[in-house]
């Protein structure tokens, strides 16, 4: 998370950012149970004045801040906080780094966040918002500094279903709301997120980044290896399983499997069967 670039710490269940003690973490992910492989993951805070942003040329004012503080269980958390209430045409990102994506098509975006209700805030009336915007940029390489805002494209108009007021901040209440949305299908290397501000208060809380898959399985004495799930909602991706040791397809009848979109195999077809002089054992073949 930098200011020239400020950085903090990350995270492959689900690839995702979270709080982690007091560090933002990004873990990309497939799906749950599954191991971590943490990888650094950047914010990068910036107030464009300009369509084209370039750090080296124009100046710039940085709205977005790092704050540490408790939640409403004392535990110690890490957030990324705005709020530019009072003037109007506010136009604050918060970019990620640039993440990789794997053999990933479809990715899921998981944020928790607060916002303060703007009625109670005094003075505000016309300026403050109650909405930020996602967006992302998808490319094929890490772009550094350089920043263009109309590359990026609108995920949605993020709206919170609880906001919070100065009683909620006294009883230490968080109203913690949590919104996910889905991007793709992608076709490059990587990808950026960007969190815009257009006036409201909000504390970015959490971002989780995931994708789904199938795990690997042994159906029918065959071998289906992980299989990251297809780049539409409805799509199945067919996948030819290999046989075990000491087994064979079945003529005519090699085995097949889909897996859905959610991460779950489906419409198992044709199988593998034991050479001669085996005899099957659970998901293995052995010597009769």
């Amino acid at each position: 998370m930098y200011v020239q670039m400020l950085v903090k710490g990350s995270n492959k269940i689900y690839h995702a950012i979270q709080s982690i003690g007091n560090l933002l973490f990004l873990e990309l992910a497939n799906r749950v149970p599954c191991g971590f492989s943490r990888y650094q993951l950047n914010f990068s805070p910036y107030k464009i004045q300009k369509d084209y942003f370039h750090m080296d040329n124009y100046a710039f004012v940085f709205q977005w801040e790092e704050i540490s503080g408790l939640d409403e269980n004392y535990t110690p958390i890490r957030t990324y906080q705005v709020c530019q209430v009072m003037e109007p045409n506010q136009n604050n990102w918060l970019r990620t780094n640039w993440i990789t994506k794997g053999n990933a098509q479809r990715i899921f975006v998981e944020l928790k966040f607060t916002l303060r209700d703007c009625n109670s805030l005094p003075g505000v009336l016309g300026t403050c918002k109650e909405t930020f915007n996602l967006h992302y940029y998808e490319t094929d390489y890490d772009t550094g500094r350089s920043i263009r805002e109309n590359q990026y494209v609108k995920i949605d108009t993020i709206a919170a279903d609880e906001s919070f007021t100065q009683g909620d901040l006294g009883e230490r209440k968080m109203k913690l709301n949590t919104e996910v949305r889905e991007i793709g299908p992608l076709s490059k290397k990587g990808f950026y997120l960007a969190f815009q501000d257009v006036g409201a208060c909000i504390a970015l809380v959490s971002v989780k980044v995931y994708y789904k898959k199938c795990w690997s399985i042994i159906e029918n004495l065959a071998i289906f290896p992980d299989t990251v799930t297809g780049s539409e909602f409805s799509s199945l991706v067919e996948v030819r399983g290999t046989c075990v040791s000491s087994a064979e397809e079945e003529a005519e009848n090699s085995p097949r499997m889909h897996c859905s979109a959610e991460g779950e195999w489906l419409v198992p077809i044709g199988k593998c069967i034991c050479k001669a002089g085996f005899q099957q054992k659970g998901d293995m073949c052995e010597r009769k």
